[in-house]
């Protein structure tokens, strides 16, 4: 009997020492707020998610690119504001394959069959034209650069532009013209880069909504 009972308080033991290591296992795996945290982190990379949370406006523009004569580029460019930015994501299709200069053209004015009731680049600061990379003093409010048409005809559009606004003031691009080139822009030659004709033409539209929760 004497050596029953000294034999059952240390099995009891083992088990229960068992059981701890199996629980600490378990928490080791899975540490708790693993999933609070990962939450936290694309709150805060996910602006649409920030927006649709605060129900806050947004305020958004767009211009709808139609060819102009002799040409069949056309397509759609989207403008929005972010972070103290103007978001600028489109497509346009119809383009020959290679680089495509793309502007803003001071007047809102797509009715001449070659584009050029638009005007020149947007340039309210009276800057030199050049690369959108360049300080701002050394490029056009309106020079957003080159986009790249694939082998069938179709280019994305993705900027993102902290100089232009979309309110009212003398960056702001609503009521101006984008305007797609038949060719690339160079950054150097003044005052368009050399960027060739205007194939597609579209005027800036503003939209105001609220995103959908």
């Amino acid at each position: 009997m004497n050596q029953h009972y000294r034999i059952m308080p240390i099995a009891i033991a083992a088990l229960l020492v068992a059981g701890c290591g199996s629980e600490e296992r378990t928490v080791d795996v899975d540490p708790p707020g693993r999933e609070n945290a990962s939450a936290k982190t694309m709150a805060m990379t996910d602006e649409p998610s920030r927006t649709r949370e605060t129900g806050e406006p947004v305020l958004v523009a767009r211009a709808e690119l139609e060819p102009t004569e002799g040409n069949d580029a056309r397509g759609m460019v989207k403008f929005s504001r972010a972070a103290g930015a103007v978001v600028i994501d489109g497509r346009v299709m119809g383009l020959t394959p290679g680089p495509h200069g793309l502007h803003i053209h001071e007047k809102g004015d797509c009715s001449a069959p070659d584009g050029t009731s638009a005007g020149g680049h947007f340039a309210p600061d009276g800057d030199p034209h050049g690369s959108p990379d360049s300080p701002p003093s050394q490029h056009h409010v309106g020079d957003l650069g080159n986009i790249v048409a694939n082998e069938q005809g179709i280019a994305l559009v993705d900027v993102v532009d902290a100089e232009m606004t979309l309110d009212d003031g003398p960056k702001s691009v609503l009521g101006r013209a984008v305007i797609v080139h038949s060719g690339a822009d160079d950054f150097t030659t003044q005052p368009t880069g050399n960027a060739g004709s205007r194939v597609a033409c579209g005027v800036i539209t503003e939209v105001s909504r609220v995103d959908e929760p």
